[in-house]
């Protein structure tokens, strides 16, 4: 069970998470995240459980730390998914194009466009769709595909 007050806890504390995200302050945000990763809550709280993973991961992507970005975006989506099935499904544009950006910035080009197509043709809402066709492009560019870039822009 969860201890009284843990759901606004959580929530308060993801918040303060992503404000300091907000002012560039990543390592007071990063202690807020994992101090509301510890707070105790119910499954119906597993959507702010998957956005803290979520928010962490972009912190480990900025700082280039891969290897934690990836499993943050693991728990991520595993969390989300734990939420329900419809509500997941939006959360997940968000972890693909994560997926898609942590790709780029490893270096393995072919492996963004991939996933970044493979965003857009799942249907991703229009936000999401042209976050990962930036990334493509920039993948595209990164590889000197110039011209496949360019048709992506345009």
């Amino acid at each position: 069970k969860s201890a009284p007050g843990a759901e606004t806890d959580l929530v308060a504390l993801a918040t303060l998470g992503q404000i300091c995200v907000r002012l560039g302050d990543l390592q007071r945000a990063q202690e807020a995240l994992h101090r509301a990763l510890s707070v105790r809550s119910p499954i119906q709280f597993h959507e702010t459980t998957g956005a803290v993973h979520d928010t962490l991961a972009q912190i480990h992507l900025v700082q280039g730390h891969y290897e934690a970005a990836r499993d943050c975006l693991e728990r991520a989506r595993d969390a989300y998914g734990a939420y329900g099935r419809q509500t997941s499904h939006w959360y997940d544009w968000s972890v693909r194009v994560l997926l898609s950006r942590l790709a780029l910035r490893r270096g393995a080009l072919d492996e963004a466009v991939v996933q970044a197509d493979d965003t857009i043709a799942a249907g991703a809402p229009a936000f999401d769709a042209l976050q990962a066709t930036l990334v493509a492009a920039e993948a595209l560019v990164a590889a000197g595909r110039l011209d496949e870039a360019e048709a992506r822009l345009t």
